[in-house]
């Protein structure tokens, strides 16, 4: 029997298209959020082309900090965060502006870039830096400051390859190639080890690389078909490291997996399917698969199944699902759907320091939360989810959702989305 999950969601956005594919937490449990938007400063009238947003938010005070726009006159967004315990900020994403002023470029430009960017504890961008001809998925920072950042080299050739990127302190930078295809995302073990998962046409794949050497050390596939298709990456507490993505059948359906392996990628220890009828789809960020404090493992992503093993009920187009397996479980301990008549998709996963799994993604329902006000084609979505007593599920159940109660108390964690900044 699955276990109850209590959920809380408030929208965030203007009349415009938004989305948020990024949610982390500082010590002090402040969040922030890598967002990418073309309501105008995220929160007013539609304009043309998308700009990346950063968005810090005092879930306590219900309070937006900051908000700082990073955006030329061409489409740009922010996919990645890294909050360090100085309260700066870095932030990765791509950019198809010619009018953004860098402060280094790294690597030829092209029509397409990756952006790393820097922020200080008030938001203030303080250093600017163009990854060329690159776009940038994955975001890791070792223990002395240098930065690594993964993709897809060349997004607009043919030629398009899977790469890792080092910038180090002193912006010197190298880079490393994986063969054709994307590396969605990364992660640094203790020892200095880099981990990265990632697809090619022939299925999904995880690399571990000496980063001191700067090479590849061992390689491992799941799948063979191109949709086949890792998406995120974590290390347990032993340093095992577990992949998450989507696997397709020979009928071409797809279900969301999970994937553990030992430190050397030299046995695969599981393999895990979580899907039903139809198709279930990883949120696309780096993000959608974490560890919480006892060690369970939570996904999220997009399903079409009405019949997923999950609480609620399946409601419109898309729907999202948050799910979470216990170690070595082949089957979820909590799960629940999570949508409305329109689409969503859930894109990021956050542990915060009070235990809650916090989610972000994108909607284009009304009636998800309290207060209800869906202003644009598709909104920025954040979601709360604890394990619920029966009295709290009460409390914090989703307005409009299955789960929720005939007459749901209001208790938004975050500011309205159109509250004044």
């Amino acid at each position: 029997m699955l276990a109850e999950l209590a959920l809380t969601a408030i929208y965030l956005g203007g009349a415009g298209a938004d989305d948020c594919d990024q949610i982390a937490f500082d010590p002090a449990g402040f969040a922030y959020l890598a967002c990418h938007s073309n309501s105008e400063n995220f929160t007013g009238p539609e304009k043309k082309d998308m700009d990346a947003y950063v968005l810090k938010l005092d879930p306590r005070t219900r309070e937006i900090l900051y908000k700082t726009r990073i955006g030329g006159r061409n489409w740009d967004a922010a996919f990645r965060l890294i909050v360090l315990p100085d309260g700066t900020v870095w932030v990765s994403g791509s950019t198809q502006s010619t009018d953004l002023t860098f402060d280094t470029s790294h690597f030829r430009p092209a029509a397409i870039n990756g952006f790393l960017a820097h922020l200080n504890p008030a938001g203030n961008v303080d250093h600017l830096a163009r990854i060329g001809d690159a776009t940038t998925e994955g975001l890791a920072i070792a223990a002395n400051g240098n930065i690594y950042l993964s993709g897809t080299k060349s997004p607009d050739s043919e030629s398009h390859s899977a790469y890792i990127a080092e910038i180090a302190k002193t912006h010197e930078a190298r880079i490393l190639t994986l063969g054709p295809g994307t590396a969605s995302s990364l992660v640094l073990d203790k020892h200095g080890s880099l981990y990265a998962t990632g697809f090619t046409n022939h299925g999904a794949f995880i690399a571990k690389i000496d980063v001191t050497q700067w090479k590849q050390t061992a390689f491992r596939t799941i799948g063979a078909a191109p949709n086949d298709r890792a998406r995120a990456i974590v290390l347990d507490h032993k340093g095992n490291p577990h992949i998450y993505g989507t696997l397709t059948s020979p009928n071409a359906k797809a279900d969301a997996f999970l994937a553990g392996f030992d430190k050397n990628l030299r046995q695969l220890r599981y393999t895990t399917r979580y899907g039903g009828a139809a198709d279930e789809l990883a949120g696309f960020n780096g993000t959608t698969l974490i560890t919480d404090k006892k060690h369970n493992l939570w996904i999220a992503g997009l399903t079409r199944s009405t019949d997923l093993p999950a609480q609620g009920k399946f409601s419109g187009l898309d729907d999202a699902f948050l799910a979470s397996f216990r170690p070595n479980s082949s089957r979820p301990h909590a799960a629940t759907y999570f949508g409305g008549t329109g689409f969503e998709m859930l894109e990021g996963l956050a542990l915060a320091p009070d235990g809650a799994i916090w989610a972000t993604g994108l909607t284009s329902s009304k009636g998800l939360a309290t207060p209800d006000h869906h202003g644009g084609r598709t909104d920025a979505i954040l979601l709360r989810a604890t394990l619920a007593t029966k009295d709290a599920h009460r409390r914090n159940a989703v307005p409009g959702s299955r789960n929720a109660p005939s007459s749901p108390t209001p208790g938004a964690l975050l500011p309205p989305r159109r509250n004044p900044q």
